[in-house]
């Protein structure tokens, strides 16, 4: 903001908002690169698989000797499984199986950084130009 002198309330308005998004990109930025890693510890994971292996083994010995009974605790340390699978790639957003991508991010900081870069000859340009 130390470089900018903006000499009219209009551009002094417009320096102020653009310094704001600027300091909320950043911020944005930042909380990207925080999230880029899981927060899901390593023991916290072992312990919660051991816990639930110990769950279904124990209602493989108390349940009764049949298809049915197998096929029932079977399905649900399945979907056990696959649920804490879930919880554990969506952790991590950027890698894995379901990936969010980065593209729209790299897109909008594109077009921000064109808006930045454009300098707007009046205040009816600039309105064009935030319309878009």
């Amino acid at each position: 903001m130390c470089l900018l002198r903006p000499a009219d309330p209009y551009y002094q308005k417009l320096a102020q908002d653009s310094t704001t998004r600027f300091d909320q990109l950043i911020a944005l930025r930042w909380k990207l690169i925080e999230e880029a890693k899981g927060s899901i510890s390593y023991p916290f994971e072992r312990i919660l698989v051991s816990w639930l292996l110990i769950i279904f083994l124990c209602f493989g010995l108390i349940a009764p000797r049949n298809a049915f009974s197998l096929v029932t605790i079977m399905l649900g340390a399945l979907s056990i499984a696959s649920a804490v699978l879930v919880i554990l790639d969506l952790d991590t957003p950027f890698s894995g199986p379901i990936m969010v991508r980065s593209q729209p991010m790299r897109d909008a900081l594109a077009y921000q950084t064109r808006l930045m870069t454009s300098s707007p000859v009046s205040p009816y340009e600039d309105a064009r130009i935030v319309a878009l």
